[in-house]
């Protein structure tokens, strides 16, 4: 007898781009992105069963450790976009989660996630205990970039300025909210700057957790004549980052 698919491999949604969602130049923000990767990432979970609910009943959670973003020519409030996700890989305690994000049939941004399977009580990767069937998982299926990688830290930065993290950056998990990093960068480079990122690669590691009350140093290092740029955030006090990013404009 023929299995039957009850689970979406692919799963696709479609957005109205929110007033909220957007920047000072009235196209979808970079945050407002990175919001609806953590959205559909977190949908298609749910209905895979391993989902935050499903996997706090076990005693684990899923960790975004490192992610990889291609953008360009942003859609505008109120255009409507569609965005499908699926799974190139998933062994042991890692799992490789792809999307695609299409306005007026093109694609306008692809990102590459790499997320661990976290015991809540060791704060340690460990395998996940909840079952994936096996055509859930497209490892045929690869994006035009490449998966999220390592990035380089530079050997010198500058300071850009100090924060302390607040009830606002804290989430369900009880650590800093992934997209919160960006959004710290934005607001610590120049106003212009910040506006004219309308395309781009952006590559991100996240290290280590930030609690409330932790002050942290926003630090920049390796700017280019062309806009390329690493981002650091680490706790005061310690040498090694909580959070990397990497920026490319896209020539």
């Amino acid at each position: 007898m023929k299995e039957t698919h009850t689970i979406p491999d692919i799963y696709t949604r479609s957005f109205m781009v929110d007033w909220d969602q957007t920047s000072p130049s009235g196209t979808l923000s970079i945050t407002g992105l990175l919001n609806f990767i953590q959205r559909i990432a977190g949908e298609h979970a749910n209905l895979c069963h391993f989902g935050f609910y499903d996997m706090s009943r076990s005693g684990q959670a899923w960790v975004l450790t490192r992610l990889k973003l291609c953008f360009t020519s942003m859609p505008k409030w109120n255009e409507k976009i569609s965005i499908s996700t699926w799974i190139e890989n998933m062994g042991g305690s890692i799992s490789v989660r792809n999307l695609s994000f299409e306005h007026n049939g093109n694609t306008f941004a692809q990102i590459s996630t790499v997320w661990v399977c976290l015991s809540i009580d060791k704060r340690i990767p460990e395998a996940i205990k909840a079952p994936c069937p096996e055509y859930l998982i497209h490892p045929e299926k690869k994006l035009d970039i490449t998966t999220a990688g390592r990035v380089k830290i530079p050997t010198e930065t500058k300071l850009l300025r100090e924060h302390k993290v607040s009830f606002s950056d804290i989430d369900a998990m009880g650590h800093v909210n992934n997209i919160k990093y960006t959004q710290w960068i934005l607001d610590s480079i120049p106003y212009k700057d910040a506006l004219s990122i309308t395309s781009g690669e952006i590559e991100v590691n996240f290290l280590s957790e930030l609690h409330i009350d932790d002050v942290v140093e926003i630090r920049c290092g390796n700017v280019e004549t062309d806009g390329e740029a690493t981002f650091i955030i680490q706790k005061k006090g310690s040498e090694k980052p909580a959070f990397l990013s990497h920026y490319t404009p896209i020539k």
